[in-house]
């Protein structure tokens, strides 16, 4: 079936005549839409021709949302909106007016109030779409008409794209079975006769009772609510202890339930989050090593090489297929997924469908910080669901279990228990950073809840509109005074300037006043050691790649600057102390996305580039390297699960949604001590004022597979 046979009822003669019509639209919706038109025509159906072409723009809506990471599309969403309209015909869409991850922006929100008043008709482009009855209907009539494997599947109001839909509902089957088969009531008996052993081994790992003051500790509590869970999931911001929580529970666990360490498997969605993982459980061993009973295991567990899914599954990167599946299952007892919020549907999928039997899985993550660069948003979404607090008698067989949690009873019955009759107890979360500053984690949880006046008053702004300001700068450049402190706003544009307000003079400022200080104890470096110890306490974050103020733009401004300071700086070549970031996968190498690496001189007086390959500083001759670029600077998104003592985050206007509130939390959580932002008061207000929301249907397939396994028992 080609994607160039004849198809009928298409509205539009090819896909530039289409995207010219609907603003935002791209090429791959228009052949999405069109193949599937194609295979339901070859059938045969009742709809008229109208109701054919109101369906070709209900498809090209599918593909888009998908493209920006939605699992789905709501029919309700759709209904009496007036999509893809500009505001005239010459109008331009860029590529990043779009918000790749909540599947809205400026002209479509726009679309939804109809055609701008007193506009000419010949400005008024897009589509305008049925009320919710008609599209239903419409759909129902497509899809009954569609083939057994065709690509498209509707449920009840929810779109799909027969692939995530088959995704989502494996996991969600998946989840209720794990739930129903084993909670923590049917493992009661088991774990009352191992009593004294959990007590014993909790009093090894943790140096503080389980409960202080009437209030548990939440690392303990997720510890022992996972110990005996087929899945549970835990959750807390950027230093929460998350690592030092699976560390502890991974070990409870093999003492426990007996797994051998050769059964465990600890994994994380990039090479770079694997690497962090090591260098963390290396950490938190070393510490438990000093604990005398503890150092025969630990010395064990330090065998454990955490790696990528995809490695673990070993997937062929040409073809995408997994060695392990249903029918050939992984021959492991417990598996730990860092990072989850980085995991996508189809990751996710390969991994349930890889499972053996009773096996633990216990995913880790922030669902505050970005969804996945492709579909589906999961550990947001799993965390939202009912199931995952705790009901009544759950927490009742726990303090059975592990009696000392008595104490901590009145807490449990305000903040941890719930009559919901979807819950289960699967989701733990952990509070109380021990890692970031106070203050910077505050401002971060104001950003998250979206509170401009909050988030503005830690850093405290004082806004004021300067008089002097060109009118022709009002709208877009905003300045104002703030004290310096942990938490600052900065602007990025100032108007008290003898020179022009331009971009460039505004930008090359910023670097000389406030980035290339952070950058001279680089080059002040005496080793590959202190340089990576410099690399530690700074970061500059942006939210792009491309544009002026991506990376790519900012590193070559930022080496020209530095190469008039330091003449062996050489712009766009390499040179002693150049820091760079590997781009690609190298498992021969052990370099993977992500990693960064120090140019340094070796004995020879030759140029290598240095890397922290476990714990140690690795050379690697340039020649041999996979494809890297220079790191000055870096994108927020690559800095996930990463730390910093000070960060910068440049964060320039912008007329798509693609800046949002989770990216800002993501790059302010990355600083240990301090955060300043370069940006303008209405920048700020705008971004956390958007959230990447994703649409998918995970509540309510939840939901239903929960109570359909619930009658089955």
């Amino acid at each position: 079936m080609s994607i160039f046979s004849e198809v009928k009822y298409v509205p539009y003669a090819d896909s530039r005549d289409c995207m010219n019509a609907l603003a935002t639209i791209e090429a791959i919706d228009f052949f999405f839409a069109r193949q599937i038109l194609l295979s339901q025509q070859q059938i045969g159906s009742s709809l008229s021709p109208t109701q054919y072409q109101e369906v070709f723009h209900v498809l090209l809506a599918l593909s888009q949302y998908q493209r920006r990471g939605s699992v789905c599309i709501y029919l309700s969403t759709l209904a009496n909106v007036h999509m893809w309209q500009a505001a005239s015909p010459d109008t331009e869409i860029e590529a990043n007016d779009i918000d790749v991850q909540s599947g809205s922006n400026a002209h479509e929100r726009q679309d939804a109030q109809g055609a701008v008043a007193g506009a000419p008709e010949s400005f008024v482009r897009g589509f305008q779409f049925s009320g919710i009855d008609e599209l239903h209907n419409m759909l129902a009539l497509f899809t009954q008409g569609l083939r057994p494997n065709s690509y498209l599947v509707l449920e009840k109001s929810r779109l799909y794209s027969k692939r995530y839909w088959h995704y989502e509902h494996t996991l969600c089957r998946y989840i209720a079975a794990s739930v129903q088969q084993a909670t923590i009531d049917k493992q009661h008996g088991r774990l009352i006769s191992q009593q004294m052993l959990v007590s014993e081994t909790m009093g090894l790992l943790f140096a503080t009772p389980v409960v202080s003051n009437n209030i548990p500790d939440l690392q303990q509590l997720a510890v022992l609510n996972s110990l005996a869970l087929p899945l549970s999931i835990i959750t807390g911001g950027a230093g929460t202890g998350k690592t030092y929580t699976i560390t502890r529970l991974a070990i409870l666990i093999s003492i426990v339930n007996s797994v051998p360490i050769h059964a465990i498997e600890m994994v994380a969605p990039t090479g770079k989050a694997a690497n962090r993982m090591a260098q963390s459980l290396t950490e938190e061993l070393a510490k438990l090593t000093l604990v005398p009973q503890l150092a025969d295991i630990c010395q064990s567990f330090s065998q454990l090489q955490p790696k990528t899914l995809n490695r673990l599954l070993k997937t062929k990167p040409i073809t995408g297929q997994s060695a392990y599946s249903a029918q050939r299952p992984l021959p492991v007892k417990l598996i730990i997924v860092d990072e989850t919020s980085m995991i996508d549907i189809s990751l996710m999928h390969k991994l349930i469908d890889s499972l053996s039997p009773g096996t633990q899985l216990i995913l880790v993550g922030d669902p505050n910080q970005l969804p996945s660069v492709e579909t589906g948003c999961l550990l947001a979404d799993l965390v939202a669901h009912p199931f995952a607090h705790m009901p009544v008698q759950h927490w009742q067989s726990l303090c059975n279990i592990y009696p000392a949690l008595r104490l901590a009873e009145d807490f449990a019955q305000q903040h941890l228990v719930t009559n919901h009759k979807a819950g289960r107890g699967v989701v733990n979360k952990l509070v109380g950073t021990r890692r970031s500053h106070q203050i910077v984690d505050s401002f971060a949880n104001a950003i998250l809840a979206g509170d401009a006046a909050h988030a503005l008053n830690i850093a405290q702004v004082e806004q004021y509109a300067s008089r002097t300001m060109p009118s022709a700068l009002l709208n877009s450049v905003v300045t104002f005074e703030q004290s310096r402190g942990q938490v600052q706003i900065l602007p990025l544009m100032s108007a008290n300037t003898e020179q022009s307000n331009s971009l460039k003079y505004a930008v090359d400022k910023v670097i000389a006043d406030h980035i290339l200080p952070h950058l001279f104890n680089l080059f002040k470096a005496n080793s590959p050691d202190e340089a990576f110890l410099a690399l530690k306490k700074y970061a500059l974050l942006t939210p792009f790649r491309k544009s002026y103020l991506g990376t790519a733009s900012l590193n070559q401004l930022i080496e020209l600057a530095l190469s008039k300071h330091f003449n062996w700086i050489k712009p766009n070549q390499l040179y002693k102390c150049k820091p760079i970031m590997i781009l690609q996968n190298d498992y021969q190498l052990s370099l993977f996305n992500g990693d960064i690496g120090i140019m340094w001189e070796n004995s020879d007086k030759e140029l290598v580039a240095y890397f922290t390959v476990d714990k140690h500083l690795v050379a690697y001759p340039v020649y041999n390297l996979p494809a890297f670029d220079t790191n000055f600077a870096m994108t927020i998104h690559k800095t996930q699960g990463s730390e910093f003592e000070n960060v910068d985050i440049i964060l320039p206007p912008s007329d798509s949604d693609f800046l949002n509130k989770q990216l800002l939390y993501t790059g302010v959580t990355r600083a240990q001590k301090s955060v300043r932002i370069f940006t303008s008061i209405q920048t700020f207000r705008q971004t956390i004022s958007t959230s990447a929301d994703r649409i998918s249907g995970l509540d309510a397939s939840l939901s239903a597979a929960l109570a359909c396994f619930g009658q089955q028992e």
